[in-house]
């Protein structure tokens, strides 16, 4: 996929909408749109909450990296003036 989560989204949120603005003449047209704004919606909500979760878990790692690194400078400095 050649784009961004945020493009992703707003692409979502702008079919999503395409689709409101017309729904009449795409259901006069024999287009279900009601089934499909269900499903684009749901998969779109569910983007969103993934996308935050790992989000979080970036952040998370980045802290965990900075503390590992830490914990790594202090064990070898600890080691190194022991001999």
């Amino acid at each position: 996929m050649a784009m961004t989560s945020t493009e992703v989204i707003g692409f979502c949120k702008n079919v999503l909408q395409l689709m409101q603005d017309n729904q009449a003449a795409l259901q006069a047209r024999g287009v279900n749109v009601s089934g499909w704004l269900s499903e684009l919606e749901a998969e779109q909500a569910a983007a969103v909450s993934k996308n935050g979760a790992q989000e979080t878990l970036k952040a998370q790692l980045k802290s965990a990296t900075a503390e590992t690194q830490t914990a790594l400078k202090g064990a070898y400095n600890s080691a190194s003036t022991k001999l």
